[in-house]
């Protein structure tokens, strides 16, 4: 099985780790893109890369929340955990992550970080965001996002 994420066929990347099945319960016709865990995400590294990679975008604020919208209820996809758990995202989790602030002040300041180098790691209580965001990623974009989950 090809790489959720980067495309390739056994890349040895960390965040390549795919979820095969070890019978034939398991079918399903749709991409399978595998849920970061949090010691890829809570990094200095990757919320630098995964920073460049949303400012690249060139998207507002709101811009970034209904790309998020778009790629991760895409219903050609399906996004499991590593164990083969699948993953649910509902309707209110994306406004969840970001406490219910509709104006969603945070991705200004994160897109502002992608000049600099964070001087520490990301608080834990920034996980959910990085990871719906970067599930977007792996879903629209899988060669980016193969470069902030290494």
């Amino acid at each position: 099985m090809d790489c959720p994420i980067c495309l390739n066929q056994s890349c040895g990347a960390n965040a390549c780790d795919v979820y095969v099945p070890a019978n034939d319960n398991f079918k399903s016709d749709k991409r399978v893109v595998v849920v970061p865990h949090a010691s890829q995400l809570l990094t200095k590294s990757c919320y630098a890369r995964l920073a460049v990679a949303t400012a690249n975008l060139g998207l507002s604020r709101q811009g970034i929340i209904d790309w998020m919208h778009d790629r991760l209820y895409q219903e050609d996809v399906d996004i499991r955990f590593r164990d083969g758990t699948p993953y649910i995202i509902g309707d209110e989790d994306v406004y969840d992550a970001f406490n219910h602030d509709e104006s969603f002040r945070w991705l200004s300041d994160f897109i502002a970080s992608a000049s600099k180098q964070p001087m520490q790691k990301p608080h834990h209580t920034l996980e959910r965001r990085l990871r719906l965001l970067s599930l977007a990623f792996c879903i629209a974009k899988p060669k980016v996002a193969r470069h902030f989950l290494r």
